[in-house]
């Protein structure tokens, strides 16, 4: 009996040199060692203990789909929101009079205009960090990079107002900076 290399190898030379009675048979020998094979496989798939594994297995597979799907949309929900957020007050913060600063912001007593400004600029910086690498695809490596950067700043606000004692203010920033630390946690572990 010759194996599976040596069958195609003499179909070959069969074929080769014209010689169709032999053509014939090595065809009709592969043909059945294909149909045993296709049986043997058939009974193997139908063995009761492998179709409930298989079906364990997609069962699991759509699991983590739909929590992939839903932690994709909580992040473009989180990212969305937090950077109209930081846009606004960032914004605010850009534009404002110095006159309206003092009355409308208590820390705008202590921390000088140049500070504010600035922070500002970080806050629609990170803004537009948190949405456009994520829609234009182009880099999006800075999403959790932007996110990590407002957290970071939400960090220092936290102990600004700490030592203020601006508890409510204090809670505002500690929601914002936890929304930022989930963006960040969320796009880095996906990517």
């Amino acid at each position: 009996m010759i194996d599976d290399t040596g069958r195609v190898v003499a179909l070959g030379r069969a074929i080769d040199e014209g010689n169709s009675a032999e053509v014939v048979a090595l065809a009709d020998t592969i043909a059945q060692d294909e149909d045993v094979f296709t049986a043997t496989s058939r009974k193997y798939r139908a063995r009761p203990g492998i179709e409930a594994h298989r079906a364990e297995i997609h069962r699991a597979e759509i699991h983590r789909a739909e929590a992939h799907r839903a932690l994709h949309y909580g992040l473009w929900l989180a990212q969305v929101l937090l950077a109209v957020v930081f846009a606004m007050t960032g914004f605010i913060k850009l534009t404002i009079s110095p006159a309206d600063l003092m009355q409308k912001m208590p820390a705008g007593l202590v921390l000088p205009l140049g500070l504010i400004r600035f922070i500002g600029f970080a806050e629609v910086a990170g803004a537009i960090g948190l949405i456009l690498p994520s829609v234009t695809r182009i880099l999006p490596v800075l999403t959790p990079v932007a996110a990590g950067a407002l957290a970071l700043v939400m960090a220092l606000a936290a102990i600004l107002h700490a030592s203020r004692g601006e508890i409510a203010s204090l809670a505002v920033v500690l929601v914002l900076g936890s929304v930022a630390v989930f963006i960040a946690w969320g796009r880095t572990t996906r990517s």
